[in-house]
């Protein structure tokens, strides 16, 4: 995936030239277009559908050989509007595009006055989200636009007001800081609870040992801080942030509890892509964040549940 983003973000005339033609693309033509290339690219790509099948059995364990295809065809689908909508569609980006639900509960976090973190899975399209959210609150992310094929994305979302720290190029006590002023100052945090990164604390995610940010739990735990679990989700043309009861890592977990806090909000970030798999951004790489003797699925298996 990031060489096909490198493709277009690194060339400038080469993007300026698909924009041009993009933009005057209908919606529906560009949906119609993105399932029949999906399906070309699942059909002629044998190692890019094994690979898929073998990810998505390996997380998820269960369903038909059916069900897992449409998982994957409708994922590739979703990968190429996705890279459609950030690339091009964002010229005709407005508030009508992504419905917001469940802001209630934004408003009841805020209401204890000390900040609210909305805690998300890379899903639907979570740039779009972010928009949605920073035109009606004073809004921080935390991204990583340290590659080169990733920085014209963030720089063209930052331009349109999002405002956000850059994981790759901020010292961690200079991001917690920052985003610690931030709660302080009773604003929004949106983070991306899914990112992985090799040197990232050990966790639990889909039942498998891991590495994830503990960044939302720490600031749960030492400052009280509301958590509002919340996920984007793609409908046809358009987009819904959901957004559901705020949960108090603190009432459940002490302070130095930090690991057993964060699997409980992977837990739940599992149970919401299990629920919309196809919409899961890390489908492409994910196989390189388990770690240890996975016994819950052996190798042997997989091929058993790939040949079913």
């Amino acid at each position: 995936m990031y060489q096909l983003l490198a493709q277009l973000t690194t060339n400038p005339q080469r993007l300026a030239r698909v924009r041009r033609i993009g933009r005057w693309l209908p919606q529906r033509l560009v949906i119609g277009l993105s399932w029949m290339l999906a399906v070309g690219l699942y059909l002629v790509v044998p190692r890019l559908r094994r690979h898929l099948q073998a990810n998505v059995v390996h997380v998820l364990l269960d369903g038909s050989w059916l069900w897992r295809t449409g998982v994957c065809v409708r994922y590739l689908q979703h990968l190429l509007l996705l890279l459609y909508e950030v690339l091009i569609g964002i010229e005709r980006l407005n508030c009508e595009h992504v419905l917001l639900e469940g802001t209630e509960h934004i408003e009841a976090a805020l209401a204890q006055g000390r900040g609210v973190i909305l805690y998300t899975p890379h899903q639907g399209n979570f740039f779009y989200s972010y928009w949605r959210l920073a035109q009606r609150y004073n809004c921080l992310t935390v991204g990583t636009a340290g590659s080169p094929e990733l920085r014209p994305l963030y720089e063209q979302f930052h331009q349109l007001g999002c405002a956000g720290f850059d994981y790759d190029a901020t010292s961690p006590r200079e991001l917690i800081r920052g985003l610690r002023q931030h709660l302080q100052a009773n604003g929004v945090v949106f983070l991306l609870g899914d990112f992985w990164r090799p040197n990232f604390p050990e966790a639990s995610f889909f039942g498998l040992q891991s590495r994830t940010p503990q960044g939302a739990a720490t600031f749960a735990l030492e400052d009280n801080v509301p958590i509002v679990p919340c996920y984007s989700l793609r409908e046809g043309k358009r987009h819904r942030l959901i957004c559901q009861a705020p949960v108090h890592l603190g009432r459940s977990f002490g302070r130095k509890q930090r690991r057993e806090a964060t699997d409980e909000l992977n837990e739940w970030m599992a149970s919401i892509i299990s629920e919309n798999p196809s919409q899961w951004l890390y489908w492409f790489n994910c196989q390189e964040r388990w770690e240890g003797d996975d016994q819950r699925l052996p190798e042997q298996s997989v091929g058993q549940a790939l040949a079913a």
